[in-house]
């Protein structure tokens, strides 16, 4: 089967609605269209998508900025990293050029874009009023320059889309010395690595604040000997920025439990890398 997922970013229209509950009848039936899917929850979403029978073809749409859930966390948000490596998958981002409707929705989309400070989180990171997640951001070295406001803003928007709502990451930038120590302490390898991560808490029942997510520990200097060699890699222009943004992705989904063991576990994790850089970096 095949299933084309629509997300929409407060720009464009939605599609018809199902139930709550879609019935037994659902795998019959050849099209579905689900709107407002940012008010579902994960089990719900979870449902919905694996109830589509053969020859059958869903659409679900919804805005990720506009999220009315009790618990918090929207079914929607966080599903391109999971389900992005899936053959007959496919994510499709709207944009103010995508408006249908009157010509003063798009200006007064295109106003509310413009009107967003850049000193402010981005808009995708809340998932409510409350909960979101917090990246502290830590610049332990002086070799190379570090925005430090632009990675904690990728940090917290790659959380808020895997699903996670509260707790506290840490981001550190440290130099060649600093990182070898570490690679060698707690890899037990004597060399000074590009990034390594370091998951603490697992707990998802705590307030914002209260739980520890974990550390990804970042070496610049790596980053910028070895971009180059990464250009040509997805969107990867072989720039320090790129190489940054990949480093700080990959070792926050460590921190969340993916890994690169073989062949499926790399494909997969690639994915997921990707599609964050998509909506967090590149967009």
């Amino acid at each position: 089967f095949a299933v084309e997922v629509s997300v929409d970013r407060g720009d464009a229209t939605y599609v018809y609605a199902l139930p709550e509950q879609p019935s037994d009848d659902f795998l019959s039936d050849p099209y579905k269209g689900w709107g407002e899917a940012q008010n579902t929850t994960a089990e719900q979403m979870k449902m919905f998508l694996t109830r589509i029978g053969h020859g059958s073809k869903a659409v679900v749409t919804g805005d990720i900025t506009q999220v009315d859930v009790a618990t918090g966390r929207s079914g929607l948000s966080g599903l391109e990293p999971i389900l992005g490596g899936i053959d007959g998958v496919g994510f499709v981002w709207l944009t103010k050029r995508d408006v249908v409707r009157h010509r003063i929705v798009q200006d007064i989309v295109d106003a509310y874009e413009k009107a967003t400070d850049s000193s402010q989180p981005p808009r995708w990171i809340y998932v409510n009023d409350t909960a979101s997640p917090v990246v502290v951001v830590l610049d332990e070295q002086s070799g190379v320059e570090i925005d430090t406001d632009r990675w904690q803003r990728l940090a917290c928007g790659a959380l808020a889309s895997s699903g996670v709502v509260n707790g506290e990451l840490n981001l550190i930038f440290v130099d060649e010395s600093a990182m070898t120590r570490l690679n060698h302490q707690h890899m037990g390898n004597s060399y000074a690595t590009d990034v390594l991560s370091f998951p603490l808490d697992g707990s998802d029942d705590v307030e914002i604040g209260e739980s520890l997510i974990g550390d990804v520990v970042v070496c610049p200097a790596r980053a910028a000997a070895q971009a180059s060699d990464h250009e040509g890699q997805g969107d990867h222009d072989g720039s320090l920025e790129d190489e940054l943004a990949l480093l700080i992705v990959h070792g926050l989904l460590h921190v969340l439990g993916h890994d690169h063991y073989d062949t499926a576990t790399t494909s997969r994790m690639q994915s997921c890398e990707q599609a964050l850089l998509r909506q967090h970096h590149r967009a």
